[in-house]
């Protein structure tokens, strides 16, 4: 399928805008259609230039790959770079070719330089910097790699036991902000109004239509699930054209899924016995419960009360699916690759209860043992893409406002130009949220579980145009089935150790994220 409201004529145009000191103001704003946002860095897309369903993540890839190779980066305006004197080399690593990876064009805008254009090739003697071709002569280049346009990718957990399918968006406009950055690219005129530099005056002016009138190039809602957002803006519009605070659905009514939590429970107990016959090692099971609201749920003013509340996580949205992740599948960075592992859960309590809950976890043999099978099956998976990896031999504590996790950061440098999307096919899934044999647990699930995940535990995130990008596990989430109505997951993964009762505890506190930004505080306790 495919929804577009630009042709491979129009390019994009990424401009700097004025830092607006975090990304979380933005989900205010109407037409809010995908999100991943951390600490208030991160991206915020609106409307939709292009909206893909994919059968397959390489189908994904190539389709993206193709898309830049055809259009290129578009045009970069740096005279409202030049005031930031601390990022060095920053002309020089966009005229050379920072975005020139995977083949793409880079048409550069400079009242002081004039124009020109950057081709990716081999043959023009530029050296590879993490898939970013540069100037052998100049820096290592510091810009962030989502500067240009970028797509929103979401994949199924399991692609032959759905009805979901492949979901990539690339926004009309996306507002970004990293590494002492803050910019907007849009394909044809920004849907929501930005501050940017004025390159005569050094000012800075808006930039994109009145308020009134923001989003009035975004795509309509195509439905729900995996047909977009599901869900119209409902924003009223005062009179000085700025839209009202965003308000909440009221009140929230849960019921479980097909199985109730007693069914559950023998899910977990018959996994139990598969570990014993000694046909899996560890296995992963999820459960559902469905929340309804007397209104329409606005998507920005849940991402808004979710990065509020835990902003240590991926606040991320794409094509209905809300949520905030704790776990980053695998990032690809400048070169550098990275993958946060989580495995091993409690609930967090305050006090010294807290910390010896904390001490407990990171001593016991079943959360260690279930955290290790996680650990190897995601170097094992990135090994080929790296030349050299760094695994640390212990996981730390994660703390989050609701639970705590046993957690291990790989890094690797990336040894070829393989997309973040092309890892993440590898990657997934792991063991985290499958199982140890991956093949083995990933039938069982398909035997007991008694779900179709859809998107849930699958890849989410995003690729720029060179390839890099992060995608995180989609965990700790929420499906829009209509404006009203969202299904929640939340899975554990069950060890020969493992206890039905507290696994059930554990689900419990992993509905908490959504749960609390659908009605409860908007921070957590």
């Amino acid at each position: 399928m495919v929804e577009s409201l630009v042709t491979t004529a129009e390019r994009p145009r990424t401009r700097l805008i004025a830092d607006p000191g975090g990304l979380s103001g933005y989900l205010t704003e109407p037409g809010v259609t995908a999100s991943w946002v951390r600490r208030e860095t991160g991206l915020i897309g609106f409307g939709q230039a292009w909206r893909m369903v994919f059968d397959d993540p390489a189908e994904a890839d190539a389709w993206w790959a193709n898309l830049v190779a055809t259009v290129g980066v578009g045009e970069v305006d740096l005279d409202a770079a030049r005031p930031s004197a601390t990022r060095p080399g920053l002309t020089e690593a966009v005229t050379g070719g920072v975005h020139g990876g995977r083949g793409s064009r880079v048409s550069v805008k400079s009242a002081s330089e004039g124009s020109g254009t950057a081709a990716a090739d081999a043959a023009s003697g530029a050296t590879s910097v993490g898939g970013q071709r540069g100037s052998a002569s100049t820096p290592e280049p510091m810009l962030p790699s989502a500067l240009g346009p970028v797509a929103f990718v979401s994949f199924p957990f399991d692609p032959d036991h759905t009805r979901s399918r492949c979901q990539l968006i690339v926004p009309q406009t996306v507002v970004g902000r990293q590494d002492g950055l803050a910019w907007v690219t849009s394909w044809g005129e920004p849907v929501l109004p930005v501050e940017v530099a004025n390159p005569e005056g050094r000012s800075w002016e808006t930039f994109g239509p009145s308020p009134a009138g923001a989003g009035s190039r975004s795509s309509e809602p195509t439905g729900p699930g995996d047909k977009g957002l599901g869900v119209e803006p409902s924003h009223e519009v005062r009179s000085e054209g700025r839209p009202t605070e965003l308000t909440g659905p009221g009140p929230v009514a849960y019921q479980t899924g097909a199985r109730t939590a007693e069914d559950w429970l023998d899910v977990v107990r018959l996994a139990l016995d598969r570990i014993s016959a000694g046909e899996v090692s560890k296995v992963v099971v999820a459960r559902v419960l469905v929340a309804t609201a007397d209104r329409p749920i606005e998507p920005a003013w849940l991402l808004r009360r979710l990065q509020a509340s835990y902003p240590d996580t991926w606040v991320f949205a794409v094509a209905g699916l809300i949520g905030a992740t704790p776990e980053l599948l695998v990032r690809r960075d400048h070169g550098l690759v990275t993958s946060r592992v989580l495995a091993g859960t409690v609930r967090r309590t305050g006090g010294s209860a807290g910390q010896a809950l904390a001490e407990a976890l990171a001593t016991s043999a079943k959360d260690l043992a279930e955290h290790e099978f996680a650990v190897a099956s995601v170097a094992e998976a990135l090994a080929p893409f790296c030349s050299s990896m760094n695994v640390p031999e212990a996981p730390f504590v994660l703390r989050l406002p609701n639970v705590m996790h046993l957690a291990t950061d790989i890094t690797g440098v990336a040894r070829s130009q393989a997309s973040v999307l092309a890892m993440a096919t590898a990657v997934h899934p792991s063991a985290a949220v499958c199982g140890t044999p991956t093949l083995a647990a990933r039938q069982l699930i398909r035997q007991i579980e008694g779900l179709d995940r859809g998107r849930y535990a699958g890849p989410v995130g995003w690729i720029g145009a060179n390839g890099d990008g992060a995608m995180g596990i989609a965990l700790r989430c929420g499906q829009f089935e209509t404006p009203q109505r969202l299904r929640l997951f939340a899975g554990c993964g069950i060890v020969a150790d493992s206890d039905p009762v507290s696994e059930l505890a554990e689900t419990e506190a992993k509905f908490l994220p959504m749960k609390q930004a659908l009605g409860g505080p908007a921070t957590a306790t």
